[in-house]
């Protein structure tokens, strides 16, 4: 999805801010928070919201979130005192007050998987996220006294990477439905080899 409001186009698929197709260099934190902004563009953010999104709940200091607010300001050419698109509201937050309008970005061959708004990279069509799948590993060779590092191992995974909130990570419960179905040593075994060990 592509916002367009006066000169700029934000792009958020390519992680771009433009301004008549000339494209304006912003930082990561301050490209996302100019993001969170205008995504919810009819609501007043809260500090602790852009925190929590931007910053991912870690501790920071208000002179960082100060300084994100000023780079967005800087990119946008927006003045504090004047403002036309990022006006402080009082004890309460921020909020993004230009008008915008949606345009569709453009769709790559996948088509639908492409399209939509996301930080970087490809996303899910569903959350406006990247979107990953772990599935279950298959083990080769004798696993010895260590079977369940097939299940381990993607589990630990798939736990870590979805407290990553840009990502979009799918489920444990869906992904590992595509398991092979487990077999004990004695399923292979022919009724000979059963009786011999």
């Amino acid at each position: 999805m592509i916002y367009v409001f006066d000169d700029f186009e934000l792009d958020s698929r390519r992680a771009e801010l433009r301004r008549k197709g000339t494209t304006i260099p912003v930082e990561p934190r301050v490209f996302s928070l100019l993001c969170l902004l205008v995504e919810n563009r009819d609501r007043v953010v809260p500090r602790e919201a852009m925190i929590e999104n931007v910053w991912d709940g870690r501790f920071i200091s208000e002179a960082a979130l100060s300084t994100a607010i000023h780079g967005v300001r800087r990119a946008l050419g927006d003045d504090g005192t004047a403002p036309r698109y990022l006006r402080t509201i009082r004890g309460r937050g921020f909020r993004f007050v230009a008008p915008v309008d949606l345009q569709a970005g453009p769709r790559s061959v996948a088509g639908i998987v492409a399209a939509g708004p996301v930080r970087t990279g490809e996303q899910s069509p569903l959350s406006g996220r990247p979107g990953i799948a772990i599935l279950p590993f298959r083990l080769l060779g004798d696993p010895g006294d260590h079977p369940a590092l097939a299940e381990a191992i993607p589990a630990e995974l798939i736990s870590a990477l979805s407290r990553l909130r840009w990502l979009a990570v799918v489920a444990r419960g869906s992904t590992f439905r595509f398991q092979p179905a487990r077999r004990s040593r004695w399923s292979s075994a022919t009724p000979l080899q059963r009786v011999i060990a």
